[in-house]
């Protein structure tokens, strides 16, 4: 422990990169940043100056983009010319989707209040007493909620399948 102490306090581990036999012994130096060791060293202000331009050169454009506004910020995607219709035209075309949509997936008024009343249990987590008492009543709501409008819940169930599972949204 003595050789490691007096090796720490010794001018060999003081001077780094010079030949210790140019030293006076009496006076140990500390290595000065400036030597022609420290390529690293030297190095560091040029990298902190391209970091620093950097982060200047990202903020500028940023502000451009949003003063320009060169984004898309249209919602709708162009996919030709828009199509005018009327409300009946509207209506005879909702139809004709719904019912191609009915036919992929069909659905009897038992497979739906089946449905409805297994989307209820899960709502309810009846077997999940003590976690929170007003569980029963929002999965009452929803189920009530879905049945007084069955008919609109089985059209919007054709164009959005996870209304049923969301009515409240």
């Amino acid at each position: 422990l003595l050789n490691a102490a007096s090796y720490f306090q010794s001018s060999t581990f003081l001077v780094v990169g010079r030949p210790v036999d140019k030293l006076s012994p009496e006076k140990p130096r500390l290595a000065s940043i400036r030597t022609s060791d420290s390529g690293v060293y030297g190095m560091l202000p040029v990298v902190g100056l391209a970091a620093t331009m950097g982060f200047i050169a990202a903020g500028r454009a940023a502000v451009q983009r949003r003063s320009l506004g060169s984004y898309n910020l249209d919602t709708r995607m162009p996919c030709g010319e828009e199509t005018v219709m009327t409300e009946e035209e509207q209506a005879t075309w909702l139809k004709e989707k719904t019912a191609a949509l009915e036919e992929l997936m069909p659905m009897t008024d038992q497979e739906f209040l089946d449905e409805v009343e297994e989307l209820a249990w899960g709502w309810g987590r009846h077997l999940l007493p003590f976690s929170d008492k007003r569980r029963a009543e929002c999965a009452d709501h929803k189920r009530k909620l879905i049945l007084k409008q069955k008919e609109l819940f089985k059209t919007l169930r054709l164009w959005h399948p996870l209304v049923l599972k969301y009515p409240s949204l």
